[in-house]
């Protein structure tokens, strides 16, 4: 998939800095993706969140898990997602 070469500017290009490079942009779209579907299910439970309305505990626990998410050791790669209330 990956072959070294010289670029425009005159410095190789390694496989090894191509991969990478790969990695880490595949790694942030899937980020981006999962992120999308965090605030997805945030956006599910925001009535809970309005100024007139009691938030169960419950659903206070399920939305801070939500949110941290994105600090999970092995985000984006594998997601403990938390269970709906």
């Amino acid at each position: 998939m990956f072959t070294e070469y010289t670029d425009d500017n005159g410095d190789v290009q390694t496989v090894a800095a191509q991969k990478t490079a790969y990695d880490m942009a595949n790694t942030a779209a899937l980020a981006a993706t999962e992120r999308a579907k965090r605030t997805a299910l945030l956006m599910e439970t925001d009535h809970y969140a309005l100024a007139d309305v009691t938030m169960p505990d419950a659903m206070k626990t399920y939305r801070q898990a939500l949110r941290d998410v994105p600090q999970q050791t092995d985000f984006p790669s594998k997601i403990d997602w938390p269970t709906k209330p």
